[in-house]
């Protein structure tokens, strides 16, 4: 299986295509200014180096077709047709309390991202926009949504609340959520030697280092695999 993933930023689209089968990164790169006139595609070509091609004024939709369009170029691409892309992936910020795992990307979901959009008003309208423009250039395709706010849903109420009236939860939704970069392991359901070697290694250690560890790259890759956030 063939997925594309994407992180569709307020000037960027990230992206990588993975072969699943082998888990295997087949290309990756970047659009970056979206909406300037310099934008630009930075991709990755087979040997490792690295190529830009000019796009100059672009908006969201170009993007996305510009990234399909080098991954299905005859002389730069790794497929030969948008056909072989099984599902599309897309990093999405906030999902408020409304997500505490990957869903598919119905209309009905992505309603509630944009509802989300006054929590996160820089990045959910820019997840949607990349949302929305897969969707008009690959109608029918299955797209799937990764939370960042998903995996710290399993905080206790000690450790989201805040110290102001509680209002401004219930009403607002200001509460700790806990962003960047999804956990890799629990998001994709990867259970390699490489994390299970670092989170043994990570439970030999004091209760508090555990915790600061935990929030730095390293450990938000590996992820906590009973699926809960440390107290």
């Amino acid at each position: 299986m063939k997925i594309l993933v994407l992180n569709c930023g307020s000037s960027s689209v990230k992206y990588k295509l993975i072969d699943t089968d082998g888990n295997n990164v087949m290309a990756e790169g970047g659009v970056e200014k979206i909406g300037l006139h310099d934008g630009f595609l930075k991709y990755k070509l087979s040997d490792g180096s690295k190529a830009i091609k000019e796009l100059g004024l672009t908006d969201h939709k170009g993007a996305v077709k510009a990234v399909l369009d080098i991954l299905t170029d005859p002389e730069l691409g790794c497929i030969k047709s948008y056909d072989e892309i099984d599902a599309v992936g897309h990093r999405v910020v906030h999902g408020a309390e409304k997500f505490s795992k990957s869903v598919l990307l119905t209309d009905e979901v992505i309603q509630q991202v944009k509802d989300c959009y006054d929590l996160a008003p820089l990045h959910n309208p820019a997840n949607v926009t990349g949302i929305e423009a897969v969707e008009e250039i690959l109608p029918g395709i299955k797209q799937v949504g990764v939370f960042d706010t998903a995996f710290h849903q399993t905080m206790p109420a000690k450790s989201y609340m805040y110290a102001l009236p509680y209002r401004f939860y219930k009403e607002d939704g200001v509460r700790r959520y806990g962003f960047h970069k999804p956990p890799l392991c629990v998001r994709a359901g990867l259970r390699n030697t490489r994390c299970r070697h670092q989170h043994t290694e990570n439970h030999n250690l004091p209760h508090r280092q555990r915790r600061f560890d935990y929030r730095s790259t390293q450990r938000q890759e590996c992820g906590y695999f009973d699926g809960t956030y440390p107290d």
